[in-house]
């Protein structure tokens, strides 16, 4: 069986700058966004990221992650997405800011910083190939034995769910855990030098 191809995730980003005073509204909104969100296939999930303590911007972000890009933009254009975003438009100054996030970038999105930028592809790419190619390796063996008589294709999507799967719920959210530091290392030397 060959190792498989795996398709990334579909992201979007909302980013805010919040009227003063109408934060818990504004998080109410962005819980309602995700409820309504989680309700459309392929959801995969989502977070509302507010600014940290120091930061300069005051900008919040909401990530909403999809399946696949054809999944993320039947929430985009549905009617529920939009009555959504007029309620939190009536809450921010000037109206929100949605930006693509590509590939596996939504992995990577930091709650303790909100900032315009993530850690550098390089870095994306070095610490998403460290999850990935064990699991290329180990997964198809480990479920030959199941799966070794089925038609290649079935094979194949049971063998690519698992690895996504386990990246998705498992190991990104691990090696994100312990390469943090070094992924936002330039990032808040910048964000030092700037503040200075």
């Amino acid at each position: 069986m060959t190792s498989p191809l795996v398709s990334s995730q579909a992201a979007a980003e909302v980013k805010w700058h919040v009227k003063p005073g109408a934060e818990q509204a504004l998080i109410e909104v962005a819980q309602g966004t995700l409820l309504a969100a989680s309700t459309f296939s392929g959801f995969t999930g989502g977070n509302l990221l507010r600014p940290a303590p120091d930061s300069t911007n005051g900008e919040w972000q909401l990530v909403l992650q999809f399946a696949t890009p054809e999944q993320l933009r039947a929430w985009q254009t549905s009617a529920l997405c939009r009555a959504w975003k007029a309620r939190s438009d009536a809450l921010t100054v000037g109206a929100a800011r949605v930006e693509r996030i590509s590939g596996f970038e939504g992995w990577f999105v930091d709650p303790a910083r909100v900032k315009k930028s993530g850690p550098p592809k390089w870095k994306i790419a070095l610490v998403t190939l460290l999850g990935i190619y064990p699991l290329i390796m180990v997964v198809p063996k480990l479920l030959e034995p199941l799966i070794g008589a089925w038609p290649p294709w079935l094979g194949n999507l049971v063998v690519t769910s698992s690895v996504m799967g386990l990246m998705t719920w498992l190991i990104m959210p691990l090696l994100t855990k312990v390469f943090n530091s070094w992924l936002y290392a330039g990032a808040q030397a910048s964000s030092s030098a700037s503040d200075g």
